[in-house]
């Protein structure tokens, strides 16, 4: 079932534009409370932003990264009158 849900997001993922790596399916983090279910390893976002390193999240999450990019594309652009295309990230996920 989670491989199921996990491949339809990816599918939606990959029609946004956005390009990502899939990680292994998992039901639920383990009772330590790692891992992702439905993880990607997301390079760029589907606006084409790149994110150095690349973003370990869930794919629901990647998924709605477009919202936040776009809301960041029009800050870049009223403010720097230019777009973004890398974020630097300090890491995403540790467990």
């Amino acid at each position: 079932m989670a491989a199921a849900a996990g491949a339809e997001c990816r599918d939606a993922l990959k029609l946004s534009g956005a390009r990502f790596q899939p990680l292994p399916d998992i039901a639920k983090p383990s009772k330590k409370g790692c891992g992702i279910p439905h993880g990607v390893l997301l390079t760029r976002g589907p606006t084409g932003i790149v994110y150095s390193p690349p973003l370990q999240v869930d794919c629901s999450l990647a998924l709605r990264l477009a919202d936040i990019e776009r809301v960041v594309q029009g800050e870049a652009e009223a403010h720097l009158s230019s777009p973004i295309s890398r974020i630097s990230t300090l890491g995403s996920y540790a467990c």
